[in-house]
């Protein structure tokens, strides 16, 4: 018989999944509209492929042992994505272009001569810092930053590998670390100098080490190791992306509201485990700006006042424009103004716009969901050099849409199965990133990181649970 706890987690679980289709399901469908109800057909006949071979290949994969079909899938895995960088160029300009420059600039200076730019968006910083330890030890080689990449993405199938068979088994993990090496969008993204693969891969590794810590409830010391590896795997990300919080709340939800039974056996290990994890984050989130401070050379701005005035910008759709950049330019050429006081001032101005009354929240928020979720091909546009973009356009959205509806096929098999398990982690995340960014400027490459969250999902709705396994009670 169910108690209270394990009535109201299922019940939470539940509340999660339905939020989780109420915003892929008509980001998919408004998408989709946008000129690519092809790729919708593509990806609906894809999803019904994959279902059909999914489990017959992954049964053979698994006849190899773990480590035999690891390795394989790892080097298939590697030769995609080195191929892909190998045959395509794409020029360093844009964004790019800035953390190359500041890469190189790390590189050579203690101190940087002109970190105001990154001083006013410091998340630029992590990343930027990285490139310059590559740049100390190969030189200003730009294949040393997709190098980088192919290893980031290499190392995030890995682990997508060791969630998938966590979670699922390990015909999920071999079919997880396969659509991940299929997945066209990021095979391209590895042609351009971004942080998103790194970043990407401090997620996975922050959630693998959770799901290893609640499923499993070690002893209490090594729990607290647990959470102080996780904290400082997600002030790692802050440093590069900050979503660090995004994933902090992840777990903190998970491990409390969807694991209330355990509570009542388990609550020192549960709480030995989050305590390490929010203190050593919020302790390396200090040491870590501290950090950026010194080498930036002044203080670095702590609100993301620039990003919510253009997330609420309804001409430009909550995206980037050049009126709202203008703007923080002209507040940042005021003499004796620092970096925060320009981010406070951005602050105050979208504050103004969100309550001034000229806001139709409801189509500003429709249109940056679109935006967010609603396809995969952005990364076309970014890769300048490549010929016949149609077809990858093509491409990368169907294989979206068929990892989505096969990621709403898990989540539906996980209401059935009045599921609890780690699997809400990649479904929690991704609601959180997709809210955070209906707050805050919106592109379609800022939905990298839920690419393998959808993937894992997919996962469940291709592979039925573990031999011997019960439906969660």
């Amino acid at each position: 018989m169910e108690t209270w706890g394990e009535k109201l987690s299922v019940w939470l679980g539940r509340a999660a999944l339905a939020v989780f289709a109420a915003l892929l399901v008509p980001a998919v469908l408004w998408g989709s509209q946008a000129g690519r109800k092809e790729a919708l057909v593509l990806g609906i006949l894809g999803a019904g492929a994959l279902l059909l071979a999914a489990r017959p290949a992954g049964r053979r994969l698994a006849g190899l042992g773990r480590r035999r079909a690891l390795l394989i899938l790892a080097l298939a895995c590697a030769a995609v994505k080195l191929a892909w960088v190998l045959a395509v160029k794409v020029p360093v300009e844009g964004d790019y272009a800035v953390f190359w420059g500041y890469a190189n600039s790390l590189a050579r200076q203690e101190v940087l001569d002109n970190g105001r730019y990154m001083a006013l968006f410091p998340h630029l910083f992590g990343y930027s810092v990285v490139l310059s330890w590559l740049v100390r030890l190969l030189g200003s080689y730009i294949g040393a930053a997709v190098g980088l990449n192919v290893v980031l993405s290499v190392l995030s199938g890995v682990l997508l590998f060791f969630l998938g068979k966590k979670l699922l088994g390990l015909e999920a993990g071999c079919a997880a670390l396969v659509l991940w090496t299929l997945c066209p969008s990021q095979t391209m993204y590895n042609s351009l100098v971004l942080s998103e693969p790194l970043y990407t891969a401090g997620i996975l590794a922050a959630l693998l080490v959770s799901v290893r810590a609640v499923e499993k409830i070690p002893t209490c010391p090594r729990l607290g190791g647990l959470g102080a590896a996780g904290g400082l795997l997600l002030a790692g990300v802050n440093l590069v992306r900050p979503v660090g919080m995004i994933v902090l709340l992840t777990v903190g939800l998970w491990a409390v509201c969807l694991n209330l039974p355990l509570w009542r056996r388990k609550w020192r290990e549960m709480l030995c485990f989050l305590l390490a994890l929010g203190a050593v984050y919020a302790a390396a989130g200090r040491l870590g700006s501290a950090w950026a401070q010194r080498r930036i050379g002044e203080a670095p701005a702590s609100v993301p006042g620039y990003n919510i005035l253009v997330g609420f910008n309804v001409g430009s759709k909550g995206q980037w424009n050049q009126a709202d950049s203008d703007h923080l330019f002209q507040y940042d050429s005021e003499p004796g103004i620092t970096a925060p006081e320009v981010q406070q001032k951005m602050l105050a101005d979208a504050v103004e716009r969100i309550t001034g009354g000229g806001i139709d929240f409801l189509p500003l928020f429709r249109e940056k969901l679109r935006i967010f979720l609603g396809a995969d091909d952005t990364c076309v546009g970014y890769c300048s050099s490549i010929r016949h973009k149609a077809y990858f356009r093509l491409a990368c959205n169907g294989f979206y849409y068929a990892c989505a509806l096969l990621a709403l096929a898990g989540a539906g098999r996980m209401w059935r199965r009045r599921d609890r398990s780690g699997l809400f982690l990649p479904l929690i995340y991704t609601v959180g990133l997709t809210l955070a960014h209906m707050l805050v400027e919106v592109a379609g490459r800022y939905h990298y990181s839920v690419l393998p969250m959808l993937i894992l999902l997919a996962c469940a709705g291709l592979m039925v649970e573990k031999p011997g396994e019960k439906q969660t009670a």
